[in-house]
């Protein structure tokens, strides 16, 4: 299954204080985000049991756990530094919850849900949401869309891997801290220039 996402390779990333996004309006500017915080936990197959691994400690070949295509290895995994801005809706951490659970990631990642009817969309980013945005059968609402934005301006490391595929834009439904959400596709991540680990 493939992802429809429109704009694979391109992010948006607000330039002002407003996030109302258009992709004509030259105050947005093109890059990726789309990533997890350090100590997020990733469900994987370890020793033939379903565990979750903290991302930092993930290496290539691991398997990861995907919701429709059973147990994909890491071909790539990097991190970055960021320094979160509450001005720039992309350029922020959010923290987006379900049930008990806790998932920190910057605002561009996606979270995958079956029904968006019941999201609740933060008003600055309604564009985003009714972009009908789908990664294997599922809708996808941004973190900044249905996200807790955190308010400060703290350095955080942020972490990214992509699954192994034939097709560099294929994304896949993961599991992070217990929240379906999205892996990234090979051209995003070199196009973030990832530090890469081994």
């Amino acid at each position: 299954m493939t992802s429809t996402n429109p704009y694979i390779g391109i992010s948006f990333v607000c330039t002002d204080q407003t996030c109302q996004a258009d992709p004509t309006n030259t105050s947005f500017i093109w890059v990726a985000t789309s990533c997890y915080n350090e100590g997020t936990k990733i469900l994987c197959l370890i020793n033939e049991k379903e565990e979750y691994k903290n991302i930092e400690e993930l290496i290539k070949g691991d398997l990861v756990k995907t919701v429709n295509d059973g147990y994909k290895k890491i071909d790539l995994i990097g991190k970055n530094v960021f320094y979160n801005n509450p001005k720039s809706c992309f350029h922020c951490m959010y923290k987006v919850s379900n049930d008990d659970n806790e998932l920190y990631v910057t605002g561009e990642h996606m979270i995958l849900v079956k029904d968006l009817e019941n999201i609740i969309i933060n008003d600055e980013n309604k564009y985003f949401y009714s972009l009908n945005i789908t990664v294997d059968d599922y809708k996808c609402a941004l973190a900044a869309d249905v996200g807790e934005k955190i308010l400060n301006n703290n350095k955080y490391t942020i972490y990214h891997f992509v699954l192994e595929s034939e097709d560099d834009n294929k994304q896949y439904g993961i599991y992070a801290n217990g929240i379906l959400s999205e892996s990234t596709t090979k051209n995003n991540f070199i196009n973030n220039h990832f530090k890469l680990l081994k």
